[in-house]
């Protein structure tokens, strides 16, 4: 893999993802009351008004939970807010990536991944992990990084491969690139 930024590698397909015994398990949910039985009653009430503040209409709701109990879950929320204006940071935020928030124990806290968009908002949230098994939530956000102009036969027989990804690790509630070796764990699926 070559380092593009801190955190952004290229790689040769989208689908990059960390080893699935490492990945946190995902609980797809229509709506938050799905979650009701998953989350503490005072957890629930603090993302519900995250998601009322944000103005986030009921839309899909994802859940990822490490295999230790006491690991930070993290939870998204689809979120595209009608009532921001184009020029409000939150807005093209919104585009690219949900309404994401951390839980743990008893606090919740949104997470920005604005400042680690992609090209043209096609960032997403491609898993979550703990590759090094520190407790510690890793974020593997993919998307495009580069554009392809050209003809095809310009690119070589690889095609032109313009997908990267960004591995961000969660440490004392604030998300730092990982090391490169940490993401050269990973395996192509």
């Amino acid at each position: 893999m070559t380092l593009l930024s801190p955190g952004l590698q290229a790689s040769d397909r989208a689908t990059q993802l960390p080893e699935p015994d490492v990945r946190y398990a995902v609980i797809d949910a229509g709506s938050l009351a799905e979650l009701s039985e998953q989350l503490a009653p005072e957890v629930l009430a603090q993302v519900e008004s995250l998601v009322r503040a944000r103005h986030c209409p009921a839309g899909a709701v994802k859940l990822y939970r490490g295999a230790a109990a006491e690991a930070a879950r993290i939870l998204t929320h689809t979120c595209f807010p009608p009532r921001l204006a184009q020029d409000d940071p939150r807005f093209h935020a919104y585009l690219e990536y949900p309404l994401t928030l951390v839980l743990e124990q008893d606090r919740v806290r949104e997470l920005d991944l604005s400042p680690h968009a992609f090209m043209y908002e096609s960032g997403v949230l491609s898993a979550v992990s703990d590759v090094d098994g520190n407790g510690q939530p890793e974020l593997w956000l993919s998307g495009q990084i580069c554009e392809c102009d050209g003809e095809p036969s310009d690119y070589g027989p690889e095609g032109c491969q313009c997908e990267g990804i960004a591995v961000l690790e969660l440490r004392e509630g604030v998300l730092s690139p990982r090391p490169p070796a940490s993401a050269s764990s990973a395996s192509v699926q």
